[in-house]
């Protein structure tokens, strides 16, 4: 075995940076919402059959006798319903859609279909869950 090569990289500068060199890699929120959603879709795409629909129902919604009927039916457009899941957070006026489909096909149209879509004035944000709970 020879000597180490010198042709390689000049490591003695690394930590130093120029003014020119550094960037501005700060994002707003809705970047980076917007970046989380698509590691979300890139992630569960392939093997996620849950998702999660929020901002979608309200507390107050939640004693319509014909809620769940009307969101299965809504997510039938996409896929078969294993299992359909109105939580709310604990301490919070919010309310979590959660939806089983069938396939991971199912969830990934349901996704790109309901995620940014205007509901009852209201924005929804759909994404892949990871509720081991849900998806037994």
């Amino acid at each position: 075995v020879g000597p180490a090569s010198t042709n390689g990289p000049n490591l003695s500068n690394m930590n130093q940076t120029n003014a020119e060199d550094k960037e501005d890699l700060s994002i707003s929120g809705n970047e980076r919402f917007l970046i989380m959603q698509k590691l979300a879709r890139g992630t569960g795409g392939n093997n996620c059959k849950t998702i999660s629909l929020k901002n979608m129902v309200t507390k107050e919604e939640l004693y319509d006798e014909d809620l769940e009927e009307e969101i299965t039916s809504e997510c039938l457009n996409f896929g078969i319903v294993d299992k359909l899941v109105l939580y709310q957070v604990p301490g919070s006026s919010e309310v979590i859609v959660y939806v089983v489909f069938d396939s991971p096909s199912s969830a990934e149209k349901a996704v790109s279909a309901l995620n940014q879509r205007w509901f009852a004035k209201r924005l929804i944000i759909a994404e892949f869950s990871s509720l081991p709970v849900l998806n037994e």
